[in-house]
């Protein structure tokens, strides 16, 4: 299957934030958020697992029903685990609205990806790869390519979420010699669940982007 850029058409809410599911199947569901300041939420609890990648900085203060109070602040592009967690509320602590992208695991343990190989992007081109963090779910990676560098011949095996923090624009070919043209914008999210070995160029500006991968 070709990788499915999905649509970031939002849903208005009563509570100061737009949000839409834009893809959900038996691995993920993935939510785009864009609150606006101040916004608060209901008391909600998260029943499963989930990566959340920050596209804006700012912060939130979580009351936990026992009364517990977490002050956590996030930077722009910043991604971070979210694990599963009983009932709370959170408020916003931002000037400016945010976007925020939410990964959602289907279930709480691995769904069983296929092992790495040789051409794993982080050991053949570790100048552009690197893992944000990882555990028993989910390896995350965060990639930087310069204006007009290449990324060498590398292999995705595993179900993948990609989130572009920078517009994009690439030159992809791949190991059958198959060229094509691709560009995003700012906040796209593209998943793919089927292996891809190819080489890239980067015939854009500057690139970072964060993709989570399914273990």
């Amino acid at each position: 299957m070709k990788p499915l850029l999905l649509s970031l058409t939002l849903a208005a809410s009563a509570f100061g934030a737009t949000s839409e599911v834009i893809l959900k199947n038996d691995q993920v569901e993935i939510v785009k958020v864009l609150a606006e300041p101040a916004h608060k939420t209901r008391d909600h609890e998260h029943k499963i697992n989930r990566v959340m990648i920050y596209l804006d900085a700012g912060g939130q203060v979580t009351t936990y029903a026992d009364g517990n109070v977490i002050r956590q602040p996030w930077k722009a592009g910043e991604a971070l685990w979210s694990p599963a967690e009983g009932l709370h509320r959170v408020a916003y602590e931002t000037t400016a609205p945010v976007g925020l992208v939410k990964v959602e695991l289907q279930q709480n343990s691995p769904v069983g990806s296929p092992a790495l190989g040789p051409l794993d992007p982080l050991k053949v081109d570790p100048a552009h790869y690197a893992v944000e963090f990882e555990n028993e779910q989910v390896r995350v990676i965060r990639v930087k390519i310069p204006a007009g560098a290449s990324a060498p011949m590398h292999a995705h095996v595993r179900s993948r979420a990609i989130v572009y923090l920078t517009p994009a624009k690439f030159e992809a070919t791949t190991a059958d010699g198959v060229t094509t043209q691709s560009s995003f914008e700012r906040g796209d999210v593209v998943w793919a669940d089927s292996a891809l070995t190819h080489r890239e160029v980067n015939r854009g500006g500057d690139f970072e982007g964060v993709v989570v991968e399914l273990k």
